[in-house]
């Protein structure tokens, strides 16, 4: 374990600490408020339908036009905004795995739903908002505050022009509020969450700008809850240590940037701005990596700050202050990267930690889903895109109605090897395996990072074979948070049941950089790959283990062998644990040790292992978590044997279109095992 994130950690405990004792915030009325911060006369109810000073993706007035594209272009989310709008009428809503739940009155800002645990209503910098010994989840009231649903009340009211839904968003806006006051309670405690909460309000209040849409005392009230918001964020920005911020300072930046470009009467406005876009450039270049990965090792994550960077990007664009070309040239890789991870099915592996984190949410609320981000941003940037990313609702809202008219050159998909990430894909149009020799970079925290050292997915005709466990929760269950990112359950070697990289129970986001990860063979040719890597998170065991594993793959077959080699002095017998997990049936064939995992139209993957060493083998149950709080069943394939070092093991899979029955499978497992090496040029 290094030094240098313990001291980070210490330092920030005495900021805090610093923090808690400064002069607090004293918001002022209505009247003296305007008088001291506001630049100009009061803002009234025509007050986002004329202003002149900055632009907003859409403008109320051109609404027919919108809505003309949204039926012609997606006729199936009309419905849905609708239907979706309704429930939150009805103050119901599904979150964070949560399931539908209705508030019986008003909505209880403060209380995590799924626990029955409230927050109490201090000074955010009193309230302890995790508690290791209880259930209670932090990220129930922050998702819930971060207002996202006010887009979906907005699109309703462009649809029907029913006052219901304006309603219920000057009700939403007033109620929160006035349960929330400046700095009081569990959410203000993070600065991400307040700034997503802003943008998602000037989101809402564009959404319902049309002239004498709302009255000026609630335009009035909204736009001073969004400089306190920014005062806020600006008091408590989320720095770490250049090399160790998160997504986290981007989301702070975010905030910023929304309401110092698009409230230029605020006297804070040019300062928020310059701080904004200084950090932006800055973290672009510190925490996404030159092949476009985002450092935190999660493709959820990654997603998130793409949409982050994407967003102020545009904005900026709208309004004359152009981002820097290194800021572009980050932005287009990222977009490469999540078209080259964006799999046939259209998602992305489950890889690392995912929280359901967005910006904002308009038609897609799938982390996993990169496609609306990939069709968006490369209109902007002028980049192809995959053959399965078709127009969205997103690039409607983002760039326009004469945007959905463009048509964007497509690309063939390939296999890449990501060097600065550590991931290799291996793909064509039909297959996607992706391998995951990704390093902790920065300082050494990890803080999204699992134990999936050398692990794969694998998608075929769009149908997930090999899956990533995905994350069950963060601090409502330490223990279910541990095992999502556990050795156990991802699609690699354990040893003696111990981790890959050690890492202490109770803290949930530290994982040092001792694996060290690298890929050092990487071989394309035609439909044929040979990819090779490895870790040395074993070396702190007996007999300094080394894992290589080597996948030779041939696309037109698909098929693959996979060779992992333990080396190591020879000195101990040690427990080996090769898994392979999935949320498809299962079946074994006991007489040659295969195994058969078949989707409901029967589409299989026919997989086998063989080593000079006696292998037990068997299915036994699982779970996966789909979405952070969703859990699901699943089956794990172990292979475990006993032995001194070196030992080599080779699993073979091959893909099958149509169902094989039991005396057929048993002779194609023996070629399998014997005749169907791949032969790599």
């Amino acid at each position: 374990m290094k030094l240098r994130p313990i001291i980070i950690k210490i330092k920030l405990k005495l900021k805090a600490l610093s923090v808690k004792y400064r002069p607090r915030v004293k918001p002022l009325a209505i009247d003296a408020f305007y008088e001291k911060h506001w630049n100009g006369s009061k803002p009234d109810t025509s007050f986002f339908a004329n202003r002149t000073t900055s632009k907003f993706f859409f403008d109320s007035s051109s609404r027919d036009s919108y809505l003309k594209i949204l039926r012609q272009f997606f006729p199936q989310n009309c419905h849905k905004i609708i239907s979706a709008a309704d429930k939150i009428l009805e103050n119901r809503f599904d979150m964070l795995g949560s399931g539908d739940y209705k508030f019986r009155e008003s909505i209880n800002w403060h209380l995590d739903f799924k626990s029955g645990f409230v927050w109490p209503k201090k000074h955010y910098t009193e309230i302890r908002i995790v508690n290791l010994n209880n259930s209670a989840d932090i990220k129930i009231p922050w998702e819930l505050s971060r207002l996202q649903f006010l887009t979906t009340l907005g699109r309703a009211y462009w649809l029907s022009e029913d006052e219901k839904y304006k309603n219920k968003f000057v009700q939403i806006l007033t109620d929160w509020e006035k349960d929330n006051p400046v700095d009081i309670g569990a959410n203000w405690t993070c600065s991400m969450d307040v700034a997503i909460r802003a943008v998602n309000v000037i989101w809402g209040l564009q959404l319902f700008s049309k002239s004498n849409e709302l009255h000026s005392i609630v335009v009035q009230k909204a736009i001073r809850l969004l400089y306190y918001h920014a005062l806020h964020i600006e008091r408590n920005l989320e720095v770490i240590a250049d090399g160790a911020n998160t997504n986290h300072l981007i989301a702070d930046y975010i905030g910023l940037y929304y309401i110092g470009l698009l409230f230029p009467e605020f006297d804070r406005s040019e300062k928020w701005l310059k701080i904004a876009e200084t950090g932006l450039e800055k973290e672009i270049q510190l925490q996404v990596l030159e092949d476009g990965a985002d450092y935190e090792c999660s493709f959820s994550y990654h997603r998130l700050v793409l949409e982050m960077f994407l967003s102020v990007y545009i904005l900026g664009q709208k309004n004359g202050r152009v981002l820097s070309t290194d800021y572009r040239n980050k932005l287009a890789a990222m977009i490469r990267f999540s078209s080259a991870m964006t799999a046939p099915s259209g998602n992305t592996p489950s890889i690392g930690d995912n929280d359901d984190g967005f910006l904002v949410m308009l038609d897609n609320n799938n982390p996993m889903d990169h496609r609306h981000l990939i069709d968006t941003g490369a209109i902007v940037l002028d980049l192809e895109v995959p053959a399965n990313v078709t127009s969205c609702e997103e690039r409607l809202w983002y760039l326009g109605p004469d945007s959905l008219r463009i048509e964007q050159a497509t690309s063939k998909p390939k296999s890449r090897f990501l060097k600065s990430s550590g991931y290799a894909v291996i793909r064509d149009d039909r297959t996607h395996l992706t391998f995951d020799a990704a390093p902790i970079t920065g300082l050494g925290f990890g803080g999204h990072k699992h134990n999936d050292l050398l692990s794969i997915t694998l998608e075929i005709d769009k149908v997930p074979f090999l899956i990533d466990s995905g994350t069950a929760c963060y601090t409502s269950d330490y223990h279910k948070r541990n095992l999502s990112r556990s050795t156990a359950v991802h699609n690699t070697i354990r040893l003696d049941d111990q981790e890959q990289v050690s890492f202490f129970d109770k803290l949930l986001f530290l994982m040092p950089p001792d694996g060290k990860p690298k890929i050092d063979l990487w071989t394309s040719l035609n439909d044929k790959v040979i990819v090779s890597a490895t870790h040395k998170g074993y070396l702190r065991l007996a007999d300094e283990i080394i894992h290589r594993r080597t996948i030779e793959a041939s696309l037109a077959n698909q098929s693959f062998e996979i060779t992992d080699e333990l080396t190591g002095n020879g000195i101990k017998e040690h427990k080996i644990e090769l898994s392979y997990l999935t949320a498809l049936e299962c079946k074994e064939q006991s007489k040659r040790g295969g195994f058969i995992i078949v989707d409901d139209d029967g589409k299989s993957l026919v997989l086998t292992v063989a080593s000079e060493v006696a292998i037990q083998s068997g299915i036994v149950p699982a779970e996966y978590y789909p979405r952070y709080g969703v859990t699901a069943k699943a089956s794990k394939i172990i292979f475990e044997l006993k032995s001194k070092m070196p030992v080599k093991i080779t699993t073979f899979m091959k893909y099958v279109r149509s169902p094989i029955d039991v005396s057929e499978s048993e002779n194609y497992f023996a070629r399998v095992r014997h005749t169907e090496k791949v032969n790599i040029i």
